[in-house]
């Protein structure tokens, strides 16, 4: 049996004030072959020399949108293939190990399983499981230019799912949900104006 050696794989970040998780998360992607992260100028924590302890190459960019900035990190990178994380999502043990096996040239994506949590619990019910997003793809790809919740777009791409999690450090409490949730709120009724559609509370 012909043993097919693992392509490269650079690590696409975005982040803006993300010094909370970034450690753990940096330690969980210390396999990949490169690291990227985009990050806002503004941001005024210690995400910078957590990421350059980690030898993250960082790229300051203004904000301009969550698909602008993860499409510019993956600009950036080098590799053929490209693992897109958020700054608060820690790649686990299987989920690690389901890449070093993946079939890379079967597919030209794969879709990974998050585990939300809201604080320190794991949120299992009410659609926040398995919350399936596609994270590991050919660097050729792009998200498309919604302003929130933003998708790669594989239409037509041969897609593939991994075993494994993105441990996904969602909310740090309520009163951080409730925020993120009228964040997101705001950014969907401004798409839907600008599109001519109508929305209300």
């Amino acid at each position: 049996m012909t043993i097919v050696a693992r392509p490269k794989i650079s690590v696409a970040m975005i982040g803006s004030n993300s010094e909370r998780y970034l450690d753990e998360v940096l330690r969980s992607v210390a396999w990949a072959d490169e690291t990227v992260l985009v990050l806002d100028p503004a941001s005024q924590d210690r995400t910078r020399p957590i990421a350059r302890a980690h030898g993250v190459r960082v790229i300051e960019r203004a904000w301009t949108g969550f698909a602008a900035q993860k499409n510019a990190a993956i600009a950036a990178t080098r590799h053929p293939w490209v693992l897109s994380l958020d700054c608060d999502e820690v790649v686990d043990a299987e989920l690690q190990a389901a890449i070093a096996r993946a079939e890379f040239e079967r597919f030209d994506a794969f879709a990974v399983a998050r585990k939300n949590h809201l604080g320190k619990q794991w949120v299992r019910h009410s659609g926040f499981y398995p919350d399936r997003q596609i994270r590991l793809f050919r660097r050729e790809l792009r998200f498309d230019d919604r302003p929130v919740h933003e998708q790669l777009e594989v239409t037509g791409r041969r897609v593939g799912t991994l075993a494994g999690h993105l441990i996904h450090f969602t909310y740090a409490d309520v009163a951080e949900y409730v925020r993120k949730v009228r964040r997101y709120a705001t950014l969907d009724a401004e798409l839907l104006s600008r599109e001519g559609r109508r929305w209300s509370w």
